[in-house]
């Protein structure tokens, strides 16, 4: 098993192959709930890939396209990575826990140049709002009983 120094020097060593221009990172924010999936999606709609790579924090997920080979010190079982080396590469959290929140990076290396994605995620502790399935009950429940309450003055009116 390669240690985080060995993933590093070869990350590292790998990217000097990219000789051409880097494009302007692309920012993103996502938000989730505690115990809610996450899927990142990096763009990879580049030719001649040489090396895909994920990184957060001390993690390191680096494919090397020409040997098909990955390498990685990636641990969390609720943490996959797929790589679909003709347009797409995912990263998967199955359950968001306050710990997975920070930035998140795919960098895709090609001949033409480099190109950069980061989110920063962030995992909040409350459960998601469902104050709106609730509202609407206490409409169902309110409306036939102040239907039944008009039904009845009406009825104590006319008599």
């Amino acid at each position: 098993m390669l240690n985080q120094a060995a993933l590093l020097f070869i990350h590292l060593l790998f990217m000097w192959k990219a000789s051409a221009d880097v494009v302007p990172t692309v920012h993103r924010n996502v938000t989730v709930s505690r115990g809610e999936p996450v899927t990142l999606n990096c763009s990879i709609n580049m030719t001649n890939i040489t090396q895909i790579s994920w990184r957060k924090d001390t993690l390191i997920f680096v494919y090397l396209a020409s040997d098909k080979l990955k390498l990685s010190n990636l641990t969390s079982d609720r943490l996959q990575i797929d790589i679909d080396s003709s347009s797409l590469s995912t990263l998967k959290l199955l359950a968001a826990q306050p710990d997975d929140a920070g930035r998140y990076i795919c960098q895709v290396i090609a001949r033409a140049g480099v190109r950069r994605t980061e989110w920063s995620l962030h995992v909040s502790e409350e459960a998601p709002d469902v104050a709106p399935v609730g509202s609407l009950l206490y409409l169902l429940t309110g409306v036939p009983v102040l239907l039944l309450c008009v039904m009845a003055l009406t009825v104590c009116c006319c008599r």
